[in-house]
């Protein structure tokens, strides 16, 4: 008895809910993007870039690229969100290889790192999710 009585409103809510949104005008694209400003750097020209630009630009407001080999912490400036991502390893005399990413502890926007170079970086700032 207790729970019907709780799950009437909840149900008739839910209905009300639905109702008026059904009714309003379909929100804009460019509505549904959430206002974060991206950055992702990575590989110029590659299908990986091509896929997550693209699939970034549908989601948020404002989406740029940059070159890995050539990144600098300034270029994070104007960017809410940094995704470094390196696709590839380039092993070379039995050591891997991927580019150095130029971070110390004044860096401090907000970052994402994939494969290897989030390994690298978090070991260049001394944190323990690093390889080494």
């Amino acid at each position: 008895m207790r729970r019907e009585r709780l799950l009437v409103p909840a149900i008739a809510a839910t209905i009300s809910c639905c109702l008026v949104a059904c009714q309003g005008e379909s929100p804009k694209k460019e509505e549904l993007k959430l206002s974060l400003r991206i950055l992702y750097v990575g590989y110029p020209g590659t299908a990986r870039e091509k896929d997550f630009v693209d699939f970034l630009e549908n989601h948020f407001a404002k989406v740029g690229k940059g070159d890995l080999n050539k990144f600098e912490a300034k270029d994070a400036e104007g960017f809410d969100v940094i995704i470094l991502d390196y696709g590839g390893l380039s092993v070379e005399d039995s050591a891997i290889r991927v580019p150095r990413v130029p971070f110390d502890r004044s860096y401090t926007r907000p970052t994402m790192t994939l494969s290897a170079v989030g390994a690298l970086a978090c070991d260049q700032l001394g944190l323990k999710m690093g390889y080494f």
